[in-house]
Order: structure tokens, then sequence, then C-alpha cells
């Protein structure tokens, strides 16, 4: 029995001296914002959130049906609708100052930023959902609101951390249009001879913005984050009743969006060489139109796509170049007209949520933004009391 006795204690021994050295390893290899501490917040938060969850009155149940697309995404910015159909106004405090979102199991707080609030209509609400499982439809995540004791804790630089480089909601009255992304790209109206867009109030997304005169542009001043970009993905919705040949939709100096003919957009990209160019047969008429480009960087015709709706379209006339890349670090990005030609922007164009990745979006990932942005994304349960 003693014989027993020592050996059990050994393994004992061995086991707690093992598991001392992989904790000592382990707080050795994090930093203050490593693994440790991170364990230290997410058990803090988790206890916040079960103390918080005493105080809400009202929660609704959100559904995420990525059904329809095989892949799976992490940190995805999915936009939440509220209107009379799936809450109450009277229920929230002024601007909706007292809501905030969880996981499915309540155990980490989402982040989100309000995009507009409107009381006697639509309100719309980013919202940053950690992970979403290709081809299910049974992710959730969940609303609460209705607190007199608990505030929101919106926090937009981290919904849109994921290496957005610019996110432009457009829905300001100018001069200046706020960027929402953590690299703080705030855009102008009316620079350099150009005017300020006007307001379109009730546009796709909230408010938006009309781009009419030939001279209407919003300008985002050079910055390393949207310097020589590529890989990128541009995405932004469009509306245009009367498309022109020339008109700008985006310009950066060597690189543009434009208007060929009166249903086609063009993407020319300068080298040394001359230009690559990709065009594609998909301007929208009157209806508003959701737009994603994205090019891996290469100097290679086929790696230039462009996404109308959430579809690839087939593109058509293109032109090879060779040489390298102008750089267009030394230009500001407008969006509308540009300095660099006195012809029209887009005439009669309405624009709302303008946005830049630095990667290549993939065509799920393309696909389920349009869908999340047009209201086909999410399912709202009925609100339930607490």
């Amino acid at each position: 029995m003693q014989k027993i006795f020592h050996v059990f204690t050994n393994i004992s021994g061995l086991i707690i001296t093992l598991f001392l050295n992989l904790l000592f390893l382990s707080i050795l290899s994090c930093t203050a914002d490593g693994v440790w501490d991170m364990l230290n917040r997410q058990t803090e938060t988790a206890e916040e959130i079960a103390e918080e969850i005493k105080d809400w009155k009202k929660r609704v149940k959100i559904t995420i049906d990525n059904s329809g697309q095989g892949e799976s995404f992490s940190d995805f910015p999915v936009l939440v609708k509220l209107n009379a159909g799936n809450i109450s106004y009277s229920d929230f405090k002024p601007g909706g100052s007292d809501l905030t979102f969880y996981t499915a199991h309540l155990d980490e707080r989402l982040d989100y930023e309000i995009d507009s609030w409107n009381a006697s209509g639509d309100s719309f609400i980013w919202v940053k959902i950690p992970s979403i499982p290709g081809g299910s439809s049974s992710g959730y995540f969940w609303l609460y609101y209705s607190s007199d004791v608990n505030t929101g804790t919106e926090d937009p630089d981290s919904v849109w951390s994921d290496d957005y480089r610019g996110v432009w909601h457009l829905n300001g009255d100018g001069p200046s249009y706020a960027d929402s992304s953590p690299h703080d790209n705030t855009g102008t109206g009316g620079m350099n001879g150009q005017t300020d867009p006007d307001l379109l109030p009730g546009g796709l997304i909230g408010d938006a913005q009309d781009l009419s005169r030939l001279t209407d542009s919003i300008a985002v001043f050079k910055d390393s984050p949207i310097n020589d970009l590529g890989p990128l993905t541009y995405s932004f919705w469009v509306y245009n009743s009367q498309p022109q040949e020339g008109d700008r939709l985006l310009s950066k100096d060597t690189f543009e969006l434009w208007v060929s003919t009166n249903t086609k957009i063009r993407v020319d990209i300068s080298y040394t060489g001359g230009l690559l160019q990709r065009e594609f047969d998909c301007m929208p008429g009157d209806a508003w139109t959701y737009i994603a480009i994205t090019w891996d960087g290469e100097r290679d015709i086929p790696e230039i796509w462009l996404y109308s709706n959430g579809s690839a379209v087939a593109p058509g006339s293109s032109a090879n170049t060779s040489g390298s890349r102008n750089s267009d670090a030394g230009s500001d990005l407008y969006i509308g007209n540009d300095t660099y030609f006195a012809a029209n922007n887009s005439k009669n164009c309405y624009l709302d949520e303008f946005r830049i990745s630095g990667k290549v979006r993939s065509a799920d990932w393309v696909n389920a933004q349009y869908l999340s942005q047009s209201g086909s994304y999410l399912i709202y349960s009925s609100a339930e009391d607490l």
C-alpha cells in the first residue's frame, strides 16, 4: 500500500509540475494583451453579462440565413433593420441608447454601430458577428433593450476592424463625411473647385448622397491606408437614371472607375506601359444596385472582377498593358467627379454605403453582404418580455 501511495504521489507531482511549467511558458509567451489577460477579460465579461441580463426588459432573437453561401465568415458586419414590424420604439430610450447585442449563448457582447435612428420609421445598426458557419441557417444572436440601468456599448471602430480602409455611410449633410473605420479617413465635399453633394433623405440605408450636379464630389485626402491599394475591394450602392459616357464613380488619379457607355462600367489602372482595363455591362437604371469591384493587385486582367447585386458580371472588352504600376499615393481619392477630368461626374447618380477593403473579398462574401444590406439575410423573431 505504501508503494502504491508513493507511486500515486509521484505521478500527481509530475502532473502538477507539468501543468505549472506549461502555465509559466504560456504567461511568458503572452504580451499585456495576450492569452492570459484575454482569459481574464473573458471571465470578467461573462460575469458582467450575467449581471446585466437581469436588468433588461426586452429581447429579440435574430437568426442569420447563410444557407446560400458555402463559405464561413469571421468578424462579419451584418445590417440590423429595426422598425415597427419587429420592435416598439416606445420600449427604447431616445437614439437607441439602451440597446446591446449578445452572442447566442450570452457569453460575449457584440460590437455595433448605430448608422441611423428614426423612431418614426426604419433604424439601421451594423453588428459585427464573430463567426457565421457556411451553408447554415441556424446561427443567431440577441438584441437586448429597454433598461432603466443599462446603457449601450456602441463601438464603430471595432465593427470595421477587419482590414476596412474606409467606411462612409454617406448619411450626413456635408461638407464633412465621416469614416467609421479605424483609419478615420473623413471625406470632404466641394474641394478643389468641386461642389458639395446634396443630402438624399430616405436613401437605401438611411440617408444617402445625391451627386446630380456636374461637379459634385467627395474628396478623401491621400493617406497610407488607401494609397496604392491592391489587393482591394470597392463596394457601394448606386442609383443612376441617366448615366453618361465619361462620368466618374471613383477616381484616385491612376485608378478610376467610370461609365464608358450608358450601361457599362470600366476599371482603369495606370501602368508605365499604358492602361490595364476591364469593362462590365452592369450600369443600373432606375433602381438601387449593389456594386463590388475586386482586384488582387497583379497586372492580370482576369483578376479584376465586378459583382452586381451579389452576382459576378461577365466581363466585356479588356486591355492588357506592360511595365510597372504608376503610384496613386500623391493624389486624393474622389467619390464622384475629380479634378483630373473637367467632364461630368455620375449625372443623376445617388450613392450610399461606400467602402474600401484592403483585400479581395470572395464571391460568397460579396453575396452575403448584398443579402445583408438588402434585408434578406436576417430573420427577426417576436420581441420577448424578460
